[in-house]
């Protein structure tokens, strides 16, 4: 059975992502929080999330990484891979 509400956490660089991801979110009445930068993340607090939308590219870490920190606290712990890029 799927939760009414869904704890999600948006770890995403670009704040334009996380920003429209949490609108998106919010006007599905999940419970959203948003981190802009992977240092301020505790692995251990990433249990209480039920999905985390993740950047795969961010300055210093890559979101691999961080998927390997999230599986041993949150191995129950969905998580989608987003990035995106910018034509010059």
């Amino acid at each position: 059975m799927i939760p009414a509400r869904q704890n999600i956490l948006i770890l995403d660089d670009y704040k334009f992502f996380s920003s429209l991801a949490r609108r998106l979110a919010a006007n599905s009445g999940n419970i959203l929080e948003e981190c802009n930068d992977p240092g301020e993340i505790n692995p251990l607090k990433l249990c209480n999330y039920n999905l985390i939308l993740l950047d795969i590219l961010m300055p210093g870490i890559n979101g691999v990484q961080i998927i390997n920190s999230i599986r041993q606290p949150a191995p129950a712990t969905g998580v989608v891979l987003v990035t995106s890029c910018s034509k010059h």
